[in-house]
């Protein structure tokens, strides 16, 4: 269930901060290592460029990838839509309890990548489904996308995975309260479960029109939790 844990609100203020700049190729980095030396990043920079294993999709429920950062992961993985297309619809549907689908709201499901030579680090697509700003439960319903990337990404033995903000696109969910959402679930998983996962890193897109914004949300988040 989501709520800000006890131990999330006394362990965050004992972690460890670094932050590195580097003019070069606009890299910038914030990160949190956690006593058990583990490690939630921000970074500034394109999904698909992170040294990491997984990157997360932020999808709608039938996976159909034609628009936003799903639209540009389908370009970057040519095979992404295909193999996401034979994942089995029979999930029944958040919105339509008449319609099958892939991967209900406040899920994830994962894609493998067996052809992708720009960055072969990343083996796995994960595909998260979050709600809409208007939907009931909605915090529930995110903190629970969030969860479920990170469960699927432990089931595929990855260490380490890259999230972009999840619903604050076109799903139009409030974006401080999604930024919340977002660190708290991965603190808690992080924190709380026997976990492999070494490396959580949500990502900032910096030709976003929203950028500074974004930015800003997520950086209040680190130093206020």
């Amino acid at each position: 269930m989501y709520k800000k844990s006890i131990f999330t609100a006394l362990i965050f203020p004992l972690l460890a901060y670094t932050f590195i700049s580097k003019a070069g190729n606009q890299l910038r980095t914030q990160d949190r290592v956690l006593p058990n030396g583990k490690t939630i990043s921000l970074a500034i920079g394109n999904l698909e460029d992170q040294l990491v294993e997984a990157v997360v999709n932020p999808a709608n429920e039938y996976l159909s990838h034609g628009a936003g950062v799903a639209r540009t992961l389908a370009d970057f993985f040519p095979d992404l839509q295909d193999l996401s297309d034979k994942l089995p619809a029979n999930k029944t549907s958040f919105y339509d309890s008449s319609q099958q689908v892939i991967c209900p709201v406040g899920t994830a499901c994962t894609t493998k990548i067996y052809t992708q030579p720009k960055n072969p680090r990343i083996s796995h697509v994960i595909h998260a489904v979050g709600p809409r700003g208007n939907d009931i439960g909605r915090k529930q319903l995110l903190y629970n996308a969030y969860r479920s990337s990170l469960e699927q990404a432990e089931l595929n033995g990855i260490s380490t995975i890259a999230f972009p903000p999840i619903s604050i696109g076109i799903f139009n969910y409030p974006l401080h309260e999604a930024t919340e959402v977002a660190l708290s679930a991965a603190i808690d998983y992080l924190s709380q479960t026997q976990s492999d996962i070494q490396k959580v890193v949500f990502v900032i897109w910096p030709g976003d029109k929203r950028f500074d914004e974004i930015l800003s949300a997520y950086e209040s988040q680190i130093r206020m939790i």
